[in-house]
């Protein structure tokens, strides 16, 4: 599949900027790999708990051949360079044992943090997660990873510390009023309602 031949949306974050948003897929091989080497290592560290600069083969293929039900997807570019590596990448897999949980992780590359990007990419997987009957996201963060842990549990996660690292769970609420009433829940309300009027459900249902 070539990105003429899936839908990609775009959407102006709070900076301005723009963006392209869309399911990732195979095509998308090469792109992941140079937006990891685009990470620093810091950020590299905070998000594969290693500051490796690169990712095998086998790593690549399980991250791009998605199913987008059970293993979910969504990356981001820039309109005007669609052809650069990408801005960003959000996926969660759902918990065999317990389906209706799905561990999910969200990166960003440092150029292009602090714009909300972060925020599109979790609205993404929020709203794919509740249209595929998942009530929980949950995610492994590092001690060190103040920012991630304080900013999930204003969006009303709940945080286990389990010593090397906090175990977060987010609830997939179906009604955005039951978000917490922290600044960051409501700009995460704002955008998952505006991601859902833009997207028009398009790549989210099962």
């Amino acid at each position: 599949m070539k990105d003429t031949d899936r839908q990609l949306v775009e959407y102006r974050l709070r900076d301005g900027r723009a963006v392209l948003l869309g399911p990732v897929g195979p095509q998308d091989k090469q792109r992941l790999r140079d937006g990891i080497a685009r990470l620093s290592r810091n950020s590299r560290y905070l998000r594969f708990f290693s500051p490796t600069a690169q990712l095998t083969e086998e790593q690549l293929d399980y991250l791009v051949n998605v199913d987008q039900v059970n293993h979910v997807a969504w990356g981001a570019l820039e309109p005007v360079q669609p052809h650069l590596p990408g801005l960003g990448l959000g996926r969660f897999v759902r918990d065999r044992d317990q389906p209706e949980v799905a561990e999910m992780a969200v990166a960003v590359v440092d150029d292009w943090q602090g714009r909300g990007l972060g925020t599109v990419l979790l609205g993404l997987l929020w709203l794919s997660a509740r249209h595929r009957g998942i009530t929980a996201l949950r995610s492994l963060i590092l001690p060190e990873n103040d920012i991630t842990r304080h900013w999930l549990i204003a969006l009303g996660a709940a945080m286990r510390n389990r010593g090397d690292h906090f175990e977060s769970e987010l609830p997939v609420v179906a009604d955005l009023r039951l978000l917490p009433e922290t600044a960051s829940a409501q700009r995460f309300a704002a955008v998952v309602a505006e991601l859902q009027t833009t997207l028009r459900d398009g790549g989210l249902t099962a």
